[in-house]
């Protein structure tokens, strides 16, 4: 857990831990990474609902150290690789929520690279089914090139874009079922952790 400085704004991510914690308008933390050691994949420590994959992925999603205090997650690439590494939480129930939500996360790297972009994408189901609906944010958002920042996302029509399915944005909000982090570099040279933790979601009343 850390003290952060910086809070990025900027348009969608992550979903519902519970449809009550949703109407409500609490925050809920979906994962701060407490409860996972570093002697093991955290994927392997909690299966069904952390994934890595891409081109680019090294490596597992390990345990480690946060500076601030407490745990983080660390996420190695490589971009000569390839250009793009995911991040996947799946949650355990389909979420409920109204556009305006916003979803947080702390991000940081081990190495600054100029270029580390990180999108974000939600879908309604696997995105690897044809009639999953998925949306992505519309700009890539650079990452920090010392200590952690707090990124948020406000998800509404203006900061995503639809690339998969027919669903409209509320409707995938109404049955939000996984929410991917998608990091990419376009330079293609270079290796770098990436230090994720504190993902949670911060949701509106709904009526």
């Amino acid at each position: 857990m850390n003290q952060l400085a910086v809070v990025t704004a900027i348009g969608l991510m992550f979903g519902a831990l519970s449809p009550v914690a949703a109407q409500s308008g609490a925050d809920v933390v979906i994962d701060d990474f407490e409860n996972y050691t570093s002697a093991e994949y955290v994927q392997n420590q909690d299966g069904a609902s952390w994934r890595r994959f891409g081109v680019a992925t090294v490596d597992g999603l390990y345990s480690v150290a946060n500076p601030s205090g407490g745990r983080a997650v660390s996420y190695a690439v490589n971009w000569a690789s390839g250009n793009a590494g995911y991040i996947r939480y799946t949650f355990p129930s389909a979420g409920h929520y109204a556009a305006g939500t916003t979803f947080s996360v702390d991000l940081a790297v081990t190495k600054p690279l100029s270029g580390t972009n990180v999108f974000l994408l939600l879908a309604d189901g696997e995105t690897s089914v044809a009639t999953t609906t998925a949306y992505r944010t519309r700009v890539g958002r650079e990452l920090p090139d010392t200590g952690f920042q707090t990124y948020e996302f406000i998800v509404n029509e203006r900061s995503v874009r639809r690339i998969s399915g027919g669903a409209s944005l509320q409707a995938v909000l109404d049955k939000l079922a996984s929410v991917t982090l998608i990091f990419s570099n376009a330079d293609g040279t270079g290796s770098q952790s990436i230090l994720l933790d504190n993902f949670k979601v911060i949701a509106p009343r709904l009526p």
